[in-house]
This record gives structure tokens, C-alpha cells and sequence, in this order.
């Protein structure tokens, strides 16, 4: 088992660390990361 397994944003939506955009959907995004 290597570190992947035991990442704590494993469960996470990945779109919150990495938005697409700036606008819309992503705004919100950026402010919760």
C-alpha cells in the first residue's frame, strides 16, 4: 500500500483542488478549497 491509499482527499471531488475555469461552478469551488 502506498500513500494513494491513505490520502485524505481521497473521497474528495477532485474538481475541488483542481477547478476548471473561473466562473460559475468554479467560483464556488476556489472558496471552498
Amino acid at each position: 500500500m502506498d500513500w494513494r491509499h491513505r490520502a485524505e482527499c481521497l473521497n474528495h471531488d477532485p474538481e475541488l483542488f483542481f477547478p476548471i475555469g473561473n466562473t460559475g461552478p468554479a467560483i464556488t469551488q476556489i472558496q471552498e478549497a
